[in-house]
């Protein structure tokens, strides 16, 4: 059984085929995913997205998608894990009535405002987003926790020595590519001055995984699914799939909990 995880980052099981363009461990196969994906036509059982859809323009995303299409066999499952742009929004204004009606501290609004917003906008990484974890008070990290899960338990707590090592693999990618982009920088300066290397940086940030494209609720990605030629398109929970013995391997559930509750999880057949 081939099953397909793409765009992994660090949530990966040795029983999928893990790709990404900057591999977390040797477990990851380096492959940029805009591209045709190294698959034949029907040799694939599953495909899994967690998070990756919306760093896509939705060109790029649609294409994805048909490339799933593509290499899913008959009968094939994809499933896909996106913030829950419904669920964002809804909570942003609960937020903002809340605390206009004295019911919640004001830090609730201001991080719904973050939630629904940074990720579009940030021009350093972590953006605000990652500020505010960092100064975070005990009623603010608990509702952090409660909004995105394990992301801002990752910011609040130190990795043991064994996650240290598990990165070692992921940051020697990422110090190469910083050692070519301050190169690309020298030239872009010589040629054109310190707003040229600014906008080389903006664009080259803007690029690195950490900006959303889109978001999307259950209507958008569901028409988006049904537009790349898949069918019986189905909302479900973190712990509920069609694909075989799903939950064994730990991709949106880890130890009782749901790695991205802010997440919509949504699933098709390739008919």
């Amino acid at each position: 059984m081939i099953r397909v995880n793409l765009g992994c980052g660090s949530v990966y099981h040795p029983d999928w085929v893990n790709l990404d363009s900057i591999p977390a461990t040797a477990l990851v196969r380096r492959w940029d995913i805009r591209k045709s994906l190294p698959f034949e036509i029907g040799e694939v059982d599953a495909c899994y997205a967690s998070h990756v859809l919306e760093h896509l323009p939705r060109s790029s995303a649609k294409d994805l998608l048909r490339e799933c299409h593509r290499i899913l066999r008959q009968g094939g499952i994809i499933r896909l894990v996106v913030p829950d742009l419904e669920n964002i929004a809804s909570a942003y204004l609960k937020s903002l009535n809340d605390v206009a009606n004295n019911r919640a501290p004001n830090e609730q609004h201001q991080w719904m405002t973050v939630e629904l917003i940074d990720q579009m906008v940030r021009q350093v990484g972590g953006g605000e987003m990652h500020r505010l974890l960092v100064g975070a008070d005990s009623d603010l990290r608990k509702f952090a926790v409660h909004r995105i899960g394990m992301e801002a338990e990752n910011v609040f707590s130190f990795a043991d020595s064994d996650e240290r090592r598990r990165l070692s693999f992921a940051r020697m990618s990422h110090y190469i590519r910083r050692v070519r982009e301050e190169a690309a920088g020298l030239l872009a300066g010589l040629v054109l001055g310190a707003e040229g290397v600014a906008a080389l940086r903006e664009g080259l940030f803007r690029r690195s995984g950490q900006i959303h494209n889109w978001m999307y609720d259950r209507i958008s990605l569901k028409l988006l699914l049904e537009d790349a030629g898949f069918t019986d398109v189905r909302i479900c929970s973190a712990d509920e799939s069609r694909i075989e013995q799903f939950n064994a391997f730990n991709l949106d559930t880890f130890n009782g909990g749901v790695r991205k509750p802010d997440s919509l999880f949504i699933e098709a057949v390739r008919s």
